[in-house]
């Protein structure tokens, strides 16, 4: 069954390649169906306002998602010094930093269906 120079054309050879590849790789594709849902701008502002109106009723809530934010600011930010730099370690950083508010939420939404904590914020 090996491939021999002469036998096959390289487009076939490519062509076994590409589906012996993605016949691998395709076990890991349902990992994304875990993903969160990625927020807009103005949903991470209606729950920063949620946040700052009830920061004395919820002080460690506040601070958790002062966090988050502070996580997204430096991933967006950090994106360009560490191409600049040729960084290419801080890529992922820089990514999970950005998906912080994400799964932040995902968590919180999940932790709230099973009525392990109740979120009032999170109405969308």
């Amino acid at each position: 069954m090996g491939w021999t120079p002469g036998e096959t054309s390289y487009a076939e050879v490519d062509k076994y390649l590409r589906v012996t590849y993605i016949e691998i790789f395709i076990a890991e594709v349902p990992m994304t169906y875990h993903m969160p849902p990625h927020l807009s701008l103005a949903q991470l502002q209606r729950i920063k306002k949620w946040h700052v109106e009830h920061r004395s009723d919820h002080p460690l809530e506040y601070e958790l998602w002062d966090a988050m934010l502070t996580l997204w600011v430096i991933g967006r930010v950090g994106w360009l010094p560490a191409f600049a730099l040729d960084a290419p370690w801080a890529y992922p950083l820089c990514l999970i930093a950005m998906l912080a508010p994400d799964f932040y939420t995902m968590v919180r939404a999940r932790a709230h269906r099973s009525n392990m904590v109740r979120c009032d914020w999170l109405s969308f």
